[in-house]
């Protein structure tokens, strides 16, 4: 099992079940869940003491689904962002960039909201700044997901 020292994890979106146990070895506060997770396992966040972030507007977030799965879990609701808004000010701008910049940097000290992995390989690191950069440029050449 891995063990691990990530303190912030966003789902990506397309996920669609959180199994079971997922987190239990891992030191997170907290974990964004997109809008296409339908189901979480009953022990998903066992020994996890953490805020969970939900897409506020979903009627799947009821009182039953927001339990604590074996954990100690604050559930929040957050509005879902437009791709590259990752500081949440609704623009995909400079702003963004530097927000991903600094993320790659100091990831315990900057959210983002969002998946920022624009190259598709499966890491958020300073080639998915450049080319967020070219997206605020060249926006139809450089597409978001």
């Amino acid at each position: 099992m891995f063990e691990g020292d990530i303190s912030s994890v966003v789902i990506e979106d397309g996920v669609t079940y959180i199994g079971a146990r997922v987190f239990q070895y891992w030191d997170i506060t907290s974990v964004t869940i997109p809008d296409s997770v339908t189901s979480i396992g009953a022990d998903a966040f066992e020994d996890v003491e953490a805020t969970a972030c939900y897409p506020a507007g979903n009627a799947t977030w009821t009182a039953e689904v927001m339990q604590n799965y074996s954990g100690s879990i604050t559930w929040t609701s957050y509005e879902a962002s437009t791709p590259g808004d990752l500081n949440g000010d609704s623009l995909v701008d400079d702003g963004d960039v530097a927000q991903l910049l600094w993320y790659t940097l100091f990831p315990d000290a900057y959210e983002i909201v969002g998946s920022a992995d624009y190259t598709g390989d499966d890491l958020i690191d300073d080639f998915d700044v450049a080319y967020l950069l070219w997206h605020t440029l060249f926006p139809t050449e450089y597409p978001l997901n």
